[in-house]
């Protein structure tokens, strides 16, 4: 099995379903064909969705800007009856919202009370990332689901994270222009929950401020009734995310950090010419990865 390190430079030449951006290419000779971002995120998840959803699964249904056209590909194939009896399990309202109109049928975690074969109540989930690191661990929240996409992704057998090429990094942090890690925080006292997040990683050089609407003045608030707070590394690399983790996990009043360590078995990658490739192994560390 090649290392992240190797496939970062190989493009899958396979074609599971109705992949048509790869297909156009193989008829135009094998020469990439250009593609919007929105082509290329959309033709990641169709590639995902087409090869690990199946007849008879449980699905967990991601949120945000690419998650979205693996939504409308699953309604699709449900629709044209290529896939049946198909469960979605929603991270979000929003998301709940596109697979109701769809006509995806909808299940919770709480009334999924029985388990596949190997003690998982979801076969498989698809999701993005805000961004994905060499090893394979992400940083999600942007769209401040990220409590509901853990719990969710972390009751499915598999995992699979679809990004566009813009989303992989060697390393979380480092520079004023890396994404921000949320946090779900308590409404209550949320400053002094900000305060403690701050003394507690005052050894990164970060940054922790309240994620407010576009207005700049509107708190947001997740789909359970609390704030994000976005940490900025800006002076210090996060080369080992588990241990940012593990320092914010015990703080009294962090409800979720957007830290997905070690959760995606695959990462599909769409590029913008159209090509998709598959990640399946992570780099020995961010030193070894040239982009």
């Amino acid at each position: 099995m090649f290392s992240l390190l190797h496939q970062l430079d190989v493009v899958l030449a396979r074609d599971p379903g109705d992949y048509r951006i790869l297909r156009a290419a193989e008829e135009s000779g094998g020469q990439p064909i250009k593609s919007t971002i929105e082509d290329a995120k959309r033709a990641a998840a169709e590639f995902a969705v087409n090869k690990y959803v199946s007849n008879n699964m449980v699905v967990g249904l991601g949120t945000g800007s690419t998650a979205k056209y693996a939504v409308e590909h699953i309604a699709k194939l449900i629709n044209d009856k290529t896939l049946t009896n198909i469960i979605g399990v929603p991270t979000s309202r929003g998301t709940e919202e596109l697979a109701r109109r769809l006509g995806i049928p909808l299940r919770d975690l709480n009334s999924l009370t029985k388990s596949n074969p190997n003690g998982y109540p979801i076969d498989v989930a698809i999701d993005g990332a805000d961004a994905v690191d060499c090893c394979m661990n992400l940083i999600k929240g942007g769209g401040a689901a990220l409590l509901r996409e853990k719990m969710i992704e972390k009751a499915a057998e598999i995992f699979i994270c679809i990004v566009d090429r813009s989303k992989l990094v060697r390393y979380f942090g480092g520079s004023t222009g890396a994404v921000p890690l949320p946090v779900e925080i308590t409404q209550f006292s949320h400053e002094h929950v900000m305060r403690v997040i701050r003394r507690v990683l005052r050894h990164r050089s970060c940054t922790v401020s309240q994620r407010f609407e576009t207005d700049g003045t509107t708190p947001v608030v997740t789909d359970n009734g609390n704030y994000i707070a976005d940490v900025r590394f800006h002076g210090a690399q996060l080369l080992v995310p588990r241990g940012a983790a593990a320092e914010l996990e015990p703080i009294t009043g962090v409800v979720e950090h957007g830290l997905f360590c070690g959760m995606a078995k695959v990462v599909v990658v769409a590029e913008t010419d159209g090509s998709v490739r598959e990640i399946t192994t992570p780099a020995p560390g961010p030193h070894a990865l040239n982009y």
